[in-house]
């Protein structure tokens, strides 16, 4: 019982680190109408996720251990990132082709939140320490759906089921090579790539003249 309860606080930990992002990138949207807070959001959570390493006195060290196998689950991982890719990218013909396509505007602000902190920050927290927490009493069927499921919680869109199925694979992932760089760097890939697409797809449009 005690377990459990710890269990819960820690994730309550979490939760709290998330809200107050939310709060803080929200106010900061208010005040200086910026794409900035998208920035401000994985500030907050960076500066609560030291503070939690620290009083929980995570092993972080073991998440970058070296990788000693889980090449399946690697391959596996890229297949469905590359999957999702595409999918993501035949959408964006789609919408370019009926005129639904919002056009392309690159945001520094919005592409480091997307394009790099996101990447980093999300795979810390949800192959990292959600994943270090569950799999202390839970077996791993349960560790890579729960994680999987918080990944895509954390989105906040309920349309994203990619994020749910690349959940799935980062966790497997994780498990099996016991580090969390794989993920990371696939998770990387991926983000940087979808930013693009709109870009992309209007580009590929507009020299097919379709």
């Amino acid at each position: 019982m005690e377990h459990l309860e710890k269990k819960h606080h820690r994730l309550l930990k979490l939760l709290c680190i998330y809200v107050a992002a939310i709060i803080t990138g929200v106010i900061t949207h208010i005040i200086l109408d910026s794409k900035i807070y998208a920035i401000i959001f994985y500030v907050v959570v960076l500066l609560g996720l030291i503070k939690y390493i620290k009083q929980e006195k995570c092993d972080w060290r073991k998440w970058f251990s070296k990788i000693e196998g889980g090449v399946g689950s690697i391959i596996l991982m890229i297949f469905v990132a590359a999957l999702l890719l595409v999918i993501n990218f035949l959408l964006q013909i789609a919408l370019c082709y009926i005129g639904e396509a919002e056009p392309f505007q690159f945001n520094i602000f919005v592409y480091i939140a997307t394009g790099l902190l996101a990447p980093v920050l999300e795979e810390i927290v949800c192959r990292g320490i959600i994943v270090d927490i569950l799999k202390e009493k839970h077996k791993n069927v349960f560790v890579v759906i729960i994680s999987a499921l918080i990944f895509y919680v954390i989105h906040g869109n309920p349309l994203n089921i990619g994020a749910f199925l690349f959940g799935i694979f980062a966790s497997l992932t994780v498990l099996k090579t016991k580090n969390i760089i794989p993920g990371m760097v696939v998770h990387l890939i991926y983000n940087q790539i979808t930013y693009f697409l709109p870009e992309i797809g209007q580009t590929l449009m507009s020299v097919f003249k379709v």
